[in-house]
C-alpha cells in the first residue's frame, strides 16, 4: 500500500482500499501521496510502492494539467466533483468521474473509470442525431408532393378542371384532401419538434403589447367558431396590461392550437380567452366547455404522440404532437403551460410568458441568445 499509520485501522480495511476496483489516492498538503491503492496504480502503469511519497502533481500532471486545479481546490479544504473528466494514458484516452474530498490533514482523490458509459452515450447521442437529420431530410422531402398534392385536389374540387360527375366523387375527393391536410400537419409537427429538440428553432424575442395578438388571432377562428356553433370570445382585461417578452409567432402558434383543440372538442358551447397578470408574467387562459379530460390523463397530454380518445368523431384524431410543440415552445420563452380538467365538465388549458424587463425575461432571453449563437442553422 503506502506509508500510513495503519496502527488503529483495521487490516481488512487496507485490503478493502487495495482491491477497490476504483482508483483512490490521498496526498498531504505537501503534495506527497500517501496511500495509492492497486487499480490507481495499475491506470499509471507502475506499482504503490513505487508511487508513494511522490508529488501528486507530478504524477498525474502530465494525464491532464486541469487535474492540478482538483488537487488544489481539495488542498484549499473544499471537496470537488468533475464528471467525465479526460485523462489521456499512453495516447489513449480515458474518461473518469473524479471525487475529491477533505480528509484530516489530507487529501483525498477517487477515480472511477466511465468510459465504456462515455462511449456508449456518444453512441447514443449520434444515433440520436442521425434520427434527427433523417426525419429533418424526409419531411423536407415529403412536404413538395404532399404541396402538389393538395393543390390539384382543390382545383379538381373547385371543377376548374373539369366538372365532378357523381355526389360520390366529390365526398372521396374531399375525404382524399382532408387526408392530404392532416398528412401535411403531421409533416409540420415533426419538422418542428425536431427543430426544438435540435434547438434549431429560432425565436425572435421583442417586448409585445399582447391584447391586439390575441383579439386578431379570436377574429381569424371566428369563421371556424361559428361554423361549430361555438362561441368563441376573448374577454379584455381590466387594466392594460404591461409589455411581455414573446415570439409573436411562436406565441401565436401556441394560443392557435389551444383554441383550435377547444373547438375540436367542444361540441356545443363556448371557447373562452383571458388573461391574468401576475408579479413576473401573464397567464393566458383558453377555457372550454367541451368533454373535458379525465385527471389521469391530464399528465400526459402534453407528452409526445399522445392523443385523447374522443367519442365525438375520428376526424378530432390529432398527430399527438401539438401540444408537446406547445409545452417546448412556452419553455423557450420563459413560461409554462398546464391544464385544469375534469370530464363533461371543459378543460382550462392555460400557459404563462414573461413580462417585459423582468429578471424572468431576461434570463429567458440571454439563454435564447446563448443557444443562437452555439446553433448558427436555426430556422
Amino acid at each position: 500500500m503506502g506509508v500510513f499509520e495503519f496502527d488503529t485501522i483495521p487490516k481488512y480495511y487496507e485490503d478493502i482500499v487495495d482491491i477497490a476496483p476504483i482508483g483512490i489516492i490521498t496526498f498531504d498538503y505537501l503534495e506527497n501521496i500517501l496511500i495509492i491503492n492497486q487499480q490507481m496504480a495499475f491506470y499509471l502503469n507502475s506499482s504503490p510502492k513505487e508511487l508513494v511519497g511522490k508529488n501528486i502533481k507530478a504524477v498525474l500532471g502530465y494525464l491532464n494539467p486541469e487535474i492540478l486545479i482538483i488537487i488544489d481546490a481539495v488542498k484549499n479544504k473544499t471537496s470537488i466533483f468533475k464528471e467525465f473528466f479526460s485523462l489521456k494514458f499512453k495516447d489513449k484516452e480515458q474518461f473518469f468521474n473524479i471525487k475529491g474530498s477533505v480528509l484530516p490533514e489530507q487529501g483525498l482523490l477517487i477515480f472511477e473509470n466511465v468510459t465504456s458509459i462515455k462511449e456508449y452515450q456518444d453512441q447514443l447521442k449520434s444515433l440520436d442525431q442521425s434520427k434527427d437529420e433523417f426525419i429533418s431530410i424526409a419531411s423536407h422531402d415529403l412536404r413538395t408532393p404532399i404541396t402538389a398534392i393538395r393543390g390539384y385536389l382543390d382545383m379538381v374540387l373547385k371543377e376548374e378542371v373539369g366538372v365532378i360527375a357523381t355526389p360520390k366523387m366529390k365526398e372521396y375527393l374531399e375525404l382524399a384532401r382532408s387526408g392530404s391536410l392532416r398528412l401535411n400537419d403531421l409533416v409540420q409537427d415533426i419538422l418542428s419538434v425536431s427543430r426544438i429538440e435540435q434547438k434549431r428553432m429560432r425565436f425572435n424575442l421583442k417586448n409585445v403589447e399582447l391584447e391586439p395578438v390575441i383579439e386578431n388571432l379570436v377574429k381569424q377562428t371566428q369563421i371556424e367558431a361559428q361554423q361549430k356553433n361555438v362561441n368563441l370570445e376573448f374577454i379584455y382585461p381590466k387594466s392594460k396590461l404591461p409589455l411581455v417578452q414573446i415570439d409573436q409567432n411562436r406565441f401565436t402558434e401556441v394560443l392557435a392550437n389551444l383554441i383550435g383543440n377547444a373547438l375540436k372538442f367542444t361540441p356545443r358551447g363556448s371557447v373562452i380567452i383571458k388573461t391574468i397578470l401576475r408579479n413576473d408574467h401573464v397567464r393566458i387562459d383558453c377555457i372550454d366547455t367541451g368533454i373535458g379530460i379525465a385527471f389521469d390523463k391530464q399528465k400526459q397530454v402534453f407528452k409526445k404522440f399522445f392523443q385523447l380518445d374522443s367519442s365525438t368523431s375520428s376526424q378530432n384524431k390529432g398527430t399527438g404532437l401539438g401540444l408537446y410543440i406547445c409545452k417546448m415552445i412556452t419553455e423557450k420563452m420563459g413560461g409554462r403551460i398546464g391544464v385544469s380538467s375534469a370530464p363533461q365538465k371543459g378543460s382550462d388549458f392555460f400557459f404563462t410568458i414573461p413580462i417585459s424587463g423582468t429578471p424572468l425575461a431576461k434570463r429567458t432571453l440571454e439563454i435564447i441568445q446563448q443557444e443562437a449563437q452555439n446553433h448558427v442553422d436555426q430556422k
